[in-house]
């Protein structure tokens, strides 16, 4: 019931890892039912990979990108330039890491980079590392707006903006800054059961040595250029996220992609 299925299954018999995948321009819409029930499902379900990009992509319906098995080890992925709105019910979250068995499943080298998230969440958190064992993990310039428009998404009372787990998360090769955070909740992060505020959030990352601590991040509703019609690009008179983005340029050796916006238009502008 998945959108797109890559497994490589390197901890099975017979199985591998599966090297070099590009997922990117694609629109992936799920819907809350499949096989007769309200399927916990993902658009991209992603294990046993090595250098994955997911770009330019438009996850809609049911957008949770990464859910790792018990199988799932990850050892590089960019998620960069994509959007991701309109869920009605998902289980983790648009972007989670978790495993349904095997606690200590690697991931490593992976990159958030410049996405926008709009009423995404109905349960758990735009962005959740809440299971495995994750390492060298960077978290920059994205648009986490976790506020529903319609509402749709308060009856489930969650909407959290980041959760992370220690012990699940290496705080000392994490780093988290320049986003642009908003929900419903007065206090959208979750770390380890506690809810926090955007500077308590700050306080806690920054006790942890999590470089960046969200210290250049902020809170409030970004100013898109028709939210209800599904334009998220930002408007000429935001002011909140517009031109607050840390520089990317060093990743594009590496990452030439990250070089363009979703629109192909050249970054930094």
């Amino acid at each position: 019931a998945d959108n797109i299925f890559l497994e490589g299954g390197a901890q099975q018999a017979g199985g591998s890892i599966q090297y070099n995948v590009v997922v990117r321009n694609n629109i992936l819409k799920k819907s809350d039912v499949s096989l007769g029930y309200a399927a916990q499902k993902s658009n991209i379900f992603i294990s046993d990979q090595n250098n994955i990009n997911i770009y330019g992509n438009v996850f809609a319906g049911q957008p949770r990108v990464a859910n790792m098995d018990n199988a799932g080890m990850i050892q590089g992925m960019n998620i960069f330039n994509n959007v991701f709105t309109g869920s009605t019910y998902t289980f983790q979250g648009p972007i989670s890491f978790h495993t349904d068995q095997g606690i200590n499943t690697p991931f490593s080298g992976v990159n958030i980079f410049n996405n926008t998230f709009v009423a995404s969440p109905a349960h758990g958190a735009d962005i959740g590392l809440t299971n495995g064992k994750g390492s060298n993990v960077t978290i920059l310039n994205n648009i986490v707006d976790g506020n529903p428009e319609s509402g749709n998404l308060a009856k489930f009372g969650y909407q959290y903006n980041v959760i992370f787990k220690t012990g699940v998360i290496d705080y000392s090769s994490l780093q988290i800054n320049n986003n642009v955070y908003n929900s419903g909740r007065n206090k959208p992060f979750l770390v380890d059961g506690t809810e926090f505020a955007l500077n308590s959030w700050k306080t806690v990352l920054q006790g942890k040595g999590v470089a960046g601590y969200d210290s250049n991040s902020s809170f409030g509703a970004v100013n898109f250029v028709n939210r209800s019609g599904g334009d998220f690009r930002l408007a000429s008179s935001d002011t909140l996220a517009r031109g607050t983005g840390v520089n990317l340029s060093s990743y594009c050796s590496s990452i030439p992609a990250l070089c363009l916006d979703k629109d192909g238009n050249s970054r930094p502008a």
